[in-house]
């Protein structure tokens, strides 16, 4: 007699320019990871990305009982296309959806728990989104200040201020880190650029921890992503100028 096929958790990554899809057994590891790195456009190769990793695995979308995805910061569309992915696959199948912050599942990334880790994004505008985590050596690690979008003087100042060693992710802190390098000095400490960035394996693996752990999901029909700014269409509402559907 054959085994019982396996409980499975999706995750999907559509935050930043690179991204895909994963699966992870629930109790178990990761199962499969497709990675395409400055996808364009945003939405093309997710669900086909699926079907493959299903396919190419032997394994059925019944098998899905978890959909994790990071909610953001990150890229306004991109956000917006990976979570209405989520919520149908959710609903569809009869899954959990669960979702993390961006900053987190990259944080999640560093392998050495206790170290003080600092995800740096790009944000354009002159500001990053910054995270500032306790690594651990499984789940979630904790955060030690909330999530914010800032400029980088007043986020060098407060990691600064922590006066520790800290270990900087992402593609803002790369972007900065001569700035970085100089206040904080021999502090500063580099993770490889190839952790830098969430990716779907994380939100994969943490979907199932949370599914495992019986963490409750969110309400497909009430989630929504995490953007921590005002989007550009808010920012000229909120300035007065009308569209002409208003």
């Amino acid at each position: 007699m054959s085994p019982p096929a396996p409980d499975l958790a999706l995750g999907i990554e559509a935050a930043t320019p690179d991204g895909g899809i994963a699966l992870a057994e629930i109790g178990g590891g990761l199962l499969a990871n497709l990675w395409r790195a400055h996808r364009s456009p945003i939405s093309a190769s997710l669900l086909a990305d699926l079907d493959h990793l299903l396919g190419h695995g032997g394994l059925s979308r019944e098998q899905v009982r978890a959909v994790g995805l990071s909610l953001g910061p990150g890229s306004f569309t991109g956000l917006r296309v990976g979570l209405a992915l989520a919520k149908t696959l959710a609903r569809g199948w009869g899954a959990a959806l669960y979702g993390f912050s961006t900053l987190e599942l990259t944080a999640r990334r560093w392998p050495v728990p206790g170290e003080a880790v600092a995800v740096l994004l790009d944000a354009r505008r002159g500001e990053l989104y910054g995270g500032l985590y306790r690594a651990a050596d499984a789940g979630a690690p904790p955060p030690l200040r909330p999530d914010a979008v800032e400029p980088l003087e007043s986020l060098i100042e407060t990691l600064a201020a922590l006066g520790e060693p800290v270990v900087f992710m992402g593609d803002g802190a790369w972007r900065h880190r001569e700035a970085i390098n100089h206040r904080l000095g021999a502090r500063a400490r580099w993770a490889p650029p190839h952790l830098g960035a969430p990716d779907a394996a994380g939100a994969a693996l943490a979907a199932a921890e949370a599914f495992a752990s019986g963490a409750p999901p969110l309400d497909p029909l009430a989630a929504a992503p995490l953007y921590l700014r005002p989007s550009d269409a808010e920012r000229r509402h909120a300035d007065g100028v009308q569209f002409p559907w208003s």
